[in-house]
C-alpha cells in the first residue's frame, strides 16, 4: 500500500462542537497508511468520535496533547491505533498526553493489533461514568501484538479497567511480550489491570 510520511501536526486547537455532530467521520486527526509522522501539542475537545487515530501506521509520535470530552461515541477513543494481518503496524510512541473525560464505553488510549508501541507518562482522568478503560491493547484478526510497553501512566476514576489486555481470539493470535511497569491506577470501578481471553 502507498503511504504518506513526514507529516507534522502541531500547536493548534481542534474544537469539534460536539453538540452539533450527528453523522459522518468526526475525528480530530485521522490517517491511514501514514509513517514517520508526529502529532503534538494539540488541544482537542468536544468530539463525538475519536481525537487522534491512525490505521495501518508506523513510526508515529503522539505527544503532549490535551484532550477534553473526546471520544464520546460508543467505542471511540482519545487516541487509537489500528492494524490487522493485512499490514504490520509498529514502532509508535504515545506519551505525555492529558486525557480528561470522554471515551464512553471504550478506552481512552486503544491499540488494536499494533506492535512495538510505547504508551508512557500519559495522564488519564475519568469521572466514574464517561470513560470505561484507561489503556487497552487488543488482538485483531490474524495479528499477535508484541513488544508493547505501558509505563509510568497515571489513570484515575475510570468505570471498569485501568489497563486492559484483551485477546479476542481466545489464544489463536495472542498478545505477546507486553511490559506493564510503573503505572499508578486509582479509583477504577472494576480492575486495576485486566488480562482476558474472552
Amino acid at each position: 500500500a502507498r503511504s504518506i510520511s513526514g507529516i507534522t501536526v502541531s500547536d493548534l486547537t481542534i474544537d469539534g462542537n460536539e453538540d452539533n455532530q450527528s453523522s459522518g467521520d468526526r475525528h480530530g486527526v485521522f490517517g491511514v497508511y501514514v509513517s514517520s509522522s508526529t502529532v503534538k501539542n494539540l488541544d482537542v475537545r468536544n468530539l463525538s468520535e475519536g481525537g487522534i487515530g491512525f490505521d495501518f501506521a508506523r513510526n508515529i509520535l503522539i505527544a503532549n496533547n490535551n484532550f477534553n470530552r473526546v471520544g464520546l461515541g460508543i467505542y471511540s477513543s482519545a487516541v487509537q491505533l489500528y492494524s490487522d494481518s493485512s499490514f504490520a503496524s509498529y514502532d509508535n510512541i504515545i506519551e505525555g498526553n492529558i486525557i480528561t473525560f470522554g471515551a464512553y464505553s471504550g478506552a481512552a488510549i486503544s491499540i488494536y493489533g499494533v506492535s512495538r508501541t510505547a504508551v508512557s507518562h500519559n495522564t488519564i482522568t475519568g469521572d466514574g461514568s464517561t470513560m470505561d478503560t484507561g489503556i487497552g491493547i487488543y488482538q485483531t484478526s490474524g495479528n499477535s501484538p508484541y513488544g508493547n510497553s505501558i509505563t509510568g501512566n497515571v489513570i484515575s476514576i475510570v468505570q471498569n479497567n485501568g489497563i486492559f489486555l484483551y485477546d479476542a481470539g481466545n489464544g489463536s493470535n495472542p498478545i505477546l511480550t507486553t511490559s506493564i511497569t510503573g503505572n499508578t491506577i486509582t479509583g477504577s470501578g472494576g480492575r486495576g489491570i485486566h488480562l482476558s481471553t474472552a
